[in-house]
């Protein structure tokens, strides 16, 4: 006896011991939802009584006629004494696996003909199998949703994939799928450990892969970020161009780089102090695929609700904004200092500062560790300090640490080999 079977038999028992408790499956289900041809018979006669408001019993459902094969059966189901208390379970699994059935039926016929008739066509074959889905009755709506769920899947499959901004990083994009529109990635490390070198590395790598990029600074003036850049693209050393000690030719190429930031590469910087309203205002003007908070705990909140609570509704507000908008945000975070205190000093997704609201609205949650450096010495030429990305959370990919070469003297985050924990 299969799951269908016995789930169908039990519905048939409970109308017929009990017909006036099992309203709700006459009234929910449909003769087409049986798999079994001669319950799904019962059931249409059974439903049809129901309508008139004749009563329903084993008798009824017998007939006047010497059918020995139906009279076993309606005998057999109601003989199963099903509980009443659990029918309300047999009846959603008939409705289930009849949902199943459809979709397996529907995404089968196509994919048998989808490499000849190819995809507008399939998708189109999809749609109108859930037209005529939705000529059911009320009972069937839940089956034409998940159709329509699956025709999308199957456009989505088949569409180019602009809605991925590849973050540059072939490691990072691995771990993560990249970074989709309309989600929220969080990268979050103690001051001091390249939050904003970072960000600035993931904004030139994605700008010049097509995304258009606006990075709201709140703390720092975007002269600074721009010096950074020029460090980063150049290979000068940040502290030069900060001490403005350059060659005419350093300072001609310094210029040239950065000059090619919001031209061609499609960047704009805001220095802002902005609230939520103020950064949907900044996306409806610039139109931007990806925005870069740095950082979150200086956007304005509610200063009449508690921190905690006031920073876990921007969070939400934030995501709400991502899927509105169609924006990749990402947003720095400070973490809290529970990672000084544990001997590996890795970090966990309960480090995230002030809200615990964080994780849970993020799509992507990235932390960035770098290595101590014990002698205080500033690198150089070709030095570098090991970073670590910790990717503790990815709701379209997995949990990784990938190793980076971070040389703070040009603010440049590079790619060493790829490593998965």
């Amino acid at each position: 006896m299969t799951a269908a079977y016995e789930a169908e038999a039990a519905v048939i028992g409970g109308i017929v011991t009990d017909s006036e408790r099992a309203a709700d499956a006459l009234s929910g289900l449909l003769p087409e939802m049986f798999s079994d041809v001669l319950l799904g018979t019962l059931f249409a006669e059974a439903q049809q009584l129901h309508q008139q408001g004749k009563p329903i019993d084993a008798v009824t459902l017998i007939g006047s006629d010497d059918n020995k094969e139906r009279k076993m059966v309606v005998v057999q189901c109601a003989e199963q004494c099903v509980s009443m208390a659990n029918y309300g379970t047999y009846v959603d699994m008939v409705r289930e696996l009849w949902r199943q059935r459809t979709i397996a039926k529907a995404l089968q016929a196509v994919a048998w003909e989808v490499s000849g008739i190819g995809a507008d066509r399939a998708i189109d074959k999809l749609r109108h199998m859930i037209a005529e889905q939705d000529a059911l009755a009320k009972a069937g709506n839940d089956s034409v949703e998940y159709l329509e769920a699956a025709a999308n899947w199957v456009n989505w499959m088949y569409a180019d994939q602009s809605s991925i901004c590849r973050s540059g990083y072939r490691s990072i994009d691995d771990a993560i799928g990249g970074i989709a529109l309309q989600t929220v990635t969080a990268i979050a490390a103690r001051p001091g450990q390249g939050k904003t070198a970072f960000a600035l590395n993931l904004m030139m790598r994605m700008a010049k892969r097509g995304a258009r990029v606006l990075y709201c600074t709140l703390e720092m003036p975007a002269r600074q970020l721009m010096s950074r850049v020029a460090a980063m693209l150049t290979k000068i050393d940040a502290s030069r161009i900060r001490d403005r000690n350059l060659t005419p030719e350093e300072l001609q190429s310094a210029v040239n780089a950065v000059g090619a930031v919001e031209g061609k590469l499609g960047i704009r910087f805001v220095e802002t102090q902005a609230g939520i309203d103020d950064l949907r205002r900044l996306v409806d003007q610039y139109k931007p695929d990806v925005v870069i908070i740095d950082h979150l705990g200086l956007m304005k909140v509610n200063r009449y609700a508690k921190r905690y609570e006031a920073v876990g509704e921007l969070s939400r507000q934030i995501h709400a904004m991502a899927v509105e908008k169609k924006v990749a945000v990402i947003e720095l975070v400070q973490m809290n200092r529970e990672t000084e205190k544990r001997k590996d000093r890795k970090p966990v997704l309960s480090d995230l500062r002030e809200s615990g609201d964080i994780e849970q609205d993020c799509d992507n949650v990235l932390f960035l560790q770098s290595d101590r450096q014990e002698d205080g010495r500033p690198i150089t030429g070709n030095g570098y300090i090991d970073t670590k990305v910790y990717v503790e959370k990815a709701r379209e990919g997995r949990i990784s640490t990938i190793p980076l070469h971070w040389q703070p003297q040009y603010h440049l985050f590079t790619e060493t080999e790829l490593r998965f924990g």
